[in-house]
């Protein structure tokens, strides 16, 4: 009797055991098998708290916010796991886009997990931004990396699609602007050409090739004001995607449970 006993012990501890060196592997979702398995044959174990919140982490890891906060969610308020599964509740609910719900669960953790929590606030006003706001949670994270992280965002002006536009009505000057010379260049030479070619052709009464010259011209020019709006956009966009992705990695390696 005894021996059964402990070999049935033995057999769940080697399955959650299992599951865990699948996590760690990286392979999420098969770990999650094994976790919904350990949890199901071990109706009444005390690890339960844990390996609800390891299933989670798990969906969580795999990008599967909705299952994953359906599992943190269920990790009992009192057991020791609860301040890490709402951690990665407040991830699962900002990867589900409700920011106001992570903002929420974050600023309960402060106290119980300090600087993971407070990185967490500040990388979720970035995500709104806000690096001026980003910054003071950085600090009080007291991170040094995210520090000159926010630091160097806040000194990186995003390029202007207004004032790009408005430089482009002088052919090239939106792509110098944008830091494309060799394109701005191009821009300017092509439309003197043709608007060149259209005078020339006008002059001369050929109103067919002065027309076709004219709206060529036109429309190289109009679409190097749009062109110039657009380029400036996704560059600021670019921008902001590269010190987010940054920031991220940061939060993330600072609160590494």
């Amino acid at each position: 009797m005894v021996t059964l006993l402990a070999l049935a012990i033995l057999s769940q501890s080697t399955s959650l055991s299992y599951a865990d060196s699948l996590y760690r592997q990286g392979e999420y979702f098969r770990a999650a098998g094994e976790y919904h398995r350990w949890l199901f044959e071990n109706q009444a174990a005390s690890e339960r708290p844990r390996a609800l919140y390891s299933l989670g982490k798990a969906y969580l890891k795999g990008q599967r916010y909705a299952e994953a906060e359906t599992y943190l969610k269920q990790v009992p308020i009192a057991s020791e796991w609860s301040p890490l599964a709402r951690l990665s509740l407040a991830k699962a609910s900002m990867g589900l886009g409700h920011d106001s719900t992570a903002r929420r669960i974050l600023g309960d953790l402060v106290t119980p997990l300090g600087a993971p929590a407070v990185a967490h606030l500040g990388l979720l006003s970035a995500r709104n931004g806000d690096w001026q706001s980003a910054l003071a949670h950085f600090e009080a994270a007291s991170s040094e990396t995210l520090v000159s992280l926010a630091k160097r965002r806040l000194s990186t002006p995003a390029p202007s699609p207004g004032l790009a536009a408005a430089l482009s009505v002088v052919p090239g000057g939106g792509q110098l602007y944008l830091g494309r010379p060799s394109d701005a260049v191009n821009a300017l030479l092509f439309t003197a050409v043709t608007a060149g070619a259209a005078a020339y052709y006008f002059n001369r009464e050929n109103a067919v090739l002065g027309t076709t010259a004219a709206a060529l011209s036109l429309t190289f020019w109009g679409g190097g004001i749009y062109g110039a709006a657009v380029e400036a956009r996704r560059l600021g966009q670019q921008t902001e995607s590269a010190f987010l992705q940054q920031a991220t990695q940061e939060v993330e390696t600072l609160s590494a449970e």
